[in-house]
């Protein structure tokens, strides 16, 4: 699933925590591809007190996976994404994608595409003809997201905190709508909209945010 999809659907699951609570776990082939929702007992989970880790020691995919309670059911949710390389996405999604050609010395390591994208939770939109792009990796990594969809859904792209007006000064996103937020959860999000497609950009900061907004030009 990529970082842009995570994020929303953490904050779906924030909106929903007096419910059985879930994780997902990642599954299939895409930077997107699938989840598992798994329903938790209602109880903190302490990952310090249960698997005791100190700063700098190496760490597996073990240490990340939560036990599954007993009676507990898992479902499957593919999110739509398929791996492709960036010159055939547009047989996909019907348009060339926006990628940045600032990458603040960050290289590609993940892009798809998807047709549709439905979450699994209520209160998102469903997503169409996207294209995701991934910069980097870790907590430093940088998305590119492309949608099309109506300015209402705009808002959906941002995390629920205040947003700050931006106007990008280069680019196709000039003249268009945009905002600019910072969240603990997601660091810094950039969502902007200009002739029927959606953007959202995540980054560590703000102005990495907006280079690479400003950077954006439609591949070939």
């Amino acid at each position: 699933m990529e970082a842009d999809e995570l994020v929303q659907t953490r904050r779906a699951l924030l909106r929903n925590l007096r419910r059985p609570r879930r994780c997902c776990r990642r599954s299939g082939n895409g930077a997107g591809a699938s989840a598992r929702p798994v329903r938790l007992q209602h109880r903190p989970l302490d990952i310090d007190r249960e698997r005791p880790r100190k700063i700098g020691e190496p760490t597996s995919a073990g240490d990340f996976t939560v036990p599954k309670p007993p009676g507990a059911v898992e479902l499957s949710h593919d999110y739509g994404f398929r791996r492709v390389a960036v010159a055939a996405a547009a047989a996909t999604i019907g348009y060339r994608p926006l990628l940045p050609t600032t990458t603040l010395v960050r290289s590609l390591s993940d892009f798809a595409v998807a047709k549709t994208s439905k979450f699994p939770f209520p209160g998102i939109p469903v997503r169409r003809d996207i294209a995701s792009a991934r910069y980097g990796r870790g907590a430093a990594i940088i998305t590119v997201s492309t949608y099309r969809g109506p300015l209402n859904d705009l808002l959906s792209l941002l995390p629920a905190v205040n947003a700050q007006t931006v106007h990008p000064t280069r680019g196709p996103r000039v003249g268009g709508v945009a905002y600019v937020t910072t969240s603990p959860l997601s660091g810094a999000v950039f969502a902007g909209f200009a002739d029927g497609l959606l953007v959202r950009i995540t980054a560590p900061s703000t102005n990495d945010a907006l280079t690479i907004a400003n950077s954006l030009r439609a591949t070939r």
